[in-house]
């Protein structure tokens, strides 16, 4: 096996031998794409904790999908928070074409949509109607950003809206 390390940290592999001055035709490529630290799905339980886009507080990778799910106790409800929220522009579309976070009422992301968010946004935040939150990450193939901070806890009562926290808090 012979590989070819090219930029961004991949590698090409091949049962042949690369000539870079004059290069044939593969006939057969393995593309292993560089790891990040960590795991990019995860059940989350308890009664508060918090997670991150992998890499933070440097930029995530390019081409990645994350989930997380939040189970509290039946018969509360979850307060999710974003206080550090960096995701590439949307550039002039309002449907966040690019990278997003989704985050839906239920256990997966057949369940109601909730919000959908990108860009640059102040901190803000959702109350679950139930006791599961599903959120969904995804990164497209060229910009990437700082990404975010999350927390959330277990709360006796959902509200329609946040409101607006003092960052200090």
């Amino acid at each position: 096996m012979h590989s070819l390390n090219c930029l961004n940290a991949f590698q090409l592999h091949t049962r042949h031998k690369f000539n870079t001055q004059n290069p044939e035709p593969i006939d057969r490529l393995t593309l292993r794409l560089p790891l990040f630290p960590g795991s990019c799905s995860n059940s989350l339980t308890g009664l508060r904790g918090n997670f991150t886009s992998p890499n933070f507080p440097q930029n995530y990778p390019v081409s990645v999908t994350c989930n997380w799910t939040i189970t509290v106790t039946p018969g509360y409800f979850i307060y999710l928070h974003f206080e550090h929220f960096h995701l590439e522009h949307a550039w002039g579309f309002s449907e966040c074409p690019y990278d997003y976070v989704e985050i839906f009422d239920g256990s997966s992301s057949s369940s109601p949509l909730i919000a959908k968010r990108c860009d640059y946004q102040d901190s803000w935040c959702v109350y679950s109607t139930s006791n599961v939150l599903h959120v969904n990450f995804v990164s497209d193939i060229i910009i990437a950003r700082s990404g975010f901070t999350a927390y959330f806890e277990r709360v006796y009562t959902s509200y329609p809206m946040c409101l607006h926290l003092n960052a200090s808090k």
